[in-house]
């Protein structure tokens, strides 16, 4: 029983030591110019819609779709600038002051350009409904690194919400969404603690099959 003992220990050792958890941690996107090589890229200035009319699932034949009460902005005004909009988008119009992009792929990196009057804004990565990433950044309607978004990691959804002011939910414009690669999620690896729980019933089990 002791050398099985020794040997069942000794075997979960060098296996815990052998095997690497990895844990896969996304990065946030916050610059002037979103990702380095998107694979598309909805710029909102076609197909172009009616100024203010509601957004669902127009550009669902690109990959996105939007949660409902986003209206379409065109074409953006232009006092102040707004840096790296292009010519049309999307807005809250300051009504929602919490809305989703939705993928229809699954996606490893996107990001999209977007300005605000001056608030904190939350960005969340979603996979099926699921939290996967997030952080915040204070955005206004004339900064320039006005790219956010998410890489390295599998989501299908951002989730942007604002903090009000005084009162008034800020007024927000999306420019250009960017789009990355899809992938397969890698394989789940087993926790340690998962692997000393098998060894332990092993080790019961030889144990029982020399008492009997």
């Amino acid at each position: 029983m002791k050398k099985s003992l020794i040997i069942t220990l000794g075997s979960f050792f060098v296996l815990s030591g052998a095997m690497k958890i990895e844990v896969i941690q996304g990065a946030t996107i916050e610059n002037s110019f979103g990702l380095n090589n998107p694979q598309k890229t909805i710029t909102f200035d076609d197909p172009i819609f009616d100024d203010g009319n509601l957004l669902t699932n127009e550009y669902a034949n690109f990959g996105l779709e939007f949660d409902p009460g986003l209206f379409f902005i065109f074409p953006l005004p232009s006092n102040p600038p707004l840096p790296n909009l292009g010519l049309g988008g999307v807005t809250n119009s300051s009504i929602l002051s919490e809305f989703s992009l939705k993928f229809l792929e699954d996606q490893t990196s996107a990001a999209f350009s977007m300005s605000t009057a001056p608030t904190i804004s939350n960005f969340t990565a979603l996979l099926n409904g699921s939290v996967v990433e997030s952080f915040q950044a204070m955005t206004d309607f004339t900064q320039t690194n006005n790219f956010f978004g998410f890489k390295d990691i599998l989501f299908n959804e951002i989730r942007i919400n604002f903090a009000n002011n005084n009162q008034t939910i800020p007024n927000a414009i999306i420019g250009e969404v960017q789009f990355g690669n899809s992938v397969e999620p890698p394989l789940e690896v087993p926790e340690p603690s998962s692997v000393m729980s098998l060894l332990v019933i092993g080790l019961f089990g030889i144990h029982a099959t020399r008492k009997s």
